[in-house]
């Protein structure tokens, strides 16, 4: 079960394609979610693995298409209470 422990929104730049980083866990696993807001554009880590240096494919690379769906509610659900406050 994914849990959602934060979210921020990040410029990128000036030019950059802005994105949101999303900290959750999968279980008991804490996990980085990378997200633009083109559809299809999501990258999944292990925030352990990303820790230690791990970022290989194969070993630290996850089918993005099993959370892009829960991210992108949890991320507008999130921009509702940011402008709401």
């Amino acid at each position: 079960m994914m849990r959602v422990r934060e979210i921020a929104r990040h410029r990128n730049g000036v030019s950059g394609e802005p994105f949101c980083v999303v900290k959750f866990t999968e279980g008991t696993t804490p996990m980085l979610g990378i997200v633009f807001d083109a559809p299809h554009h999501v990258a999944v880590f292990n925030l352990r693995l990303l820790h230690n240096g791990d970022i290989a494919f194969g070993s630290n690379s996850f089918r993005a298409e099993d959370y892009e769906k829960p991210l992108r509610t949890a991320i507008a659900q999130w921009e509702k209470r940011q402008e709401a406050t």
